[in-house]
């Protein structure tokens, strides 16, 4: 459970957000509509975790043609993803290796393909450094995941309680930078 979507470039979260954007900017509203009928299941599972019904937003602004309702509901789409994986790696307590760092590698690239841009930014106007700290946090929690070692050697155990901390850490951070944020 809780793994992405898809995988590589073709992850179907990073995809329709680029193509949003692209089409957004545009005024390609049909396909900006498609793009979003693309993530329902993201988005669907999304809003089963957290209680936030982004697809009904997104849709409006479709519908009244606003690209700012749908840029910016595209990203909190990304960060609620991000929440979902460090959700399911705390739910399974980091008992899989694999699965812990296949859910966080993506985390973190929903947060450098995606949110880092507008946090850089938000940085650049309050002369703040929630990026490097952000950055610093991901840090912290692949080495909370631990290290399952090699046939026994060089085991390191999961720190379940330090990963928590650091996630609560970025997404308090990342909030900061994106107050619009439900």
């Amino acid at each position: 459970e809780g793994y992405g979507y898809g995988t590589g470039a073709e992850d179907p979260l990073i995809k329709a957000f680029q193509n949003v954007v692209k089409d957004g900017k545009t005024g390609n509203w049909p396909k900006v509509s498609q793009h979003v009928k693309g993530i329902e299941v993201p988005l669907k599972n999304l809003k089963g975790y957290f209680k936030i019904d982004l697809q009904t937003k997104l849709e409006a602004g479709i519908r009244s043609q606003d690209i700012q309702v749908v840029v910016k509901s595209m990203a909190q789409v990304i960060f609620l993803a991000i929440k979902e994986k460090f959700y399911w790696n705390l739910k399974e307590n980091l008992s899989d290796p694999a699965a812990s760092l296949s859910r966080l590698k993506l985390a973190k690239r929903y947060y450098t393909d995606i949110l880092m841009g507008n946090v850089k930014a938000f940085d650049g106007r309050h002369q703040t450094s929630l990026n490097q700290s952000i950055l610093d946090e991901f840090e912290n929690t692949f080495k909370a995941l631990g290290n399952p070692g090699v046939f026994g050697m060089g085991t390191i155990p999961p720190k379940p309680d330090e990963f928590k901390e650091s996630t609560l850490r970025i997404e308090e951070k990342i909030l900061k930078a994106f107050p619009y944020f439900d």
